[in-house]
């Protein structure tokens, strides 16, 4: 009988271990955080202003561009 309580005790773990991987897997791929397998494209740098405004920084081949999303607005700056 203390066999089979210990099986259900781990198994249990077990099932809330996957659970808790898969939901953080989920959340950090909504999120943004997964690492790019691009060459060309990466993603330098993110800053959150607020929930409307965000500044990014992207590298794609050898330049650098500065894009400014607002509410109503995306603009882009590439640098040099």
């Amino acid at each position: 009988m203390e066999i089979t309580s210990l099986a259900r005790v781990v198994v249990s773990f077990l099932i809330v271990i996957f659970f808790l991987l898969s939901s953080l897997y989920f959340i950090k791929k909504k999120s943004g955080f997964m690492v790019s397998e691009s060459e060309r494209l990466k993603v330098l740098d993110k800053i959150l202003i607020d929930n409307q405004n965000k500044i990014i920084l992207i590298s794609i081949d050898t330049k650098e561009i500065l894009i400014i999303i607002s509410g109503t607005q995306i603009d882009h700056i590439e640098l040099v």
